[in-house]
């Protein structure tokens, strides 16, 4: 999982549809934000502590540290609360998919793993889950999105174009 003493980078994956396409807004917020003309950011809010919640689940689902038997049978206390399962299980159900079909079932699987931004190597994002077949010719990048109100496209998708391209970069390098 992130590790909430990593700084939050300006230029970080999550944003770069935003500051790669409009190259003065980072300092344009940095610029109202030291004149106080804009609200600090709220550190922890519901939607944020549910995204946390989301992703931590996700992460032992897709582990196997939580199996999809363990929210099996009425009376049986599930492990995952069913507002999670509902969306979670799809999102399991793909990820056993990609990595039995990348490589040919021969991959390397990452879950929650952080990664040296490749642009800027001092800085890391946190990859939602990652598989890399062994052989290095095929990489399937999924990131959970959890919330609701804004659209967000897979298709030539920023911040998972970083995240494959920092992950592919970080393999090269170990």
């Amino acid at each position: 999982m992130n590790d909430e003493n990593t700084p939050h980078y300006e230029r970080g994956p999550s944003g770069a549809k935003t500051w790669r396409t409009c190259k003065g807004c980072v300092a344009k917020i940095e610029h109202e934000q030291e004149k106080g003309n804009l609200p600090e950011k709220a550190e922890d809010t519901a939607y944020s502590q549910a995204g946390t919640l989301a992703h931590s689940y996700a992460d032992k689902l897709m582990r196997g540290e939580i199996t999809p038997e363990d929210q099996e049978g009425r009376m049986r206390k599930r492990a995952i609360p069913d507002e999670f399962w509902f969306f979670l299980r799809d999102y399991h159900k793909l990820g056993q998919t990609i990595s039995n079909e990348v490589g040919g079932g021969d991959c390397e699987v990452f879950c929650e793993q952080q990664v040296p931004l490749f642009y800027k190597p001092d800085a890391v994002g946190t990859l939602d889950w990652g598989c890399v077949a062994e052989d290095g010719s095929e990489i399937v990048i999924l990131d959970l999105k959890w919330g609701e109100g804004v659209w967000v496209d897979a298709f030539e998708n920023d911040q998972q174009i970083i995240y494959a391209i920092s992950l592919i970069r970080k393999l090269e390098a170990e």
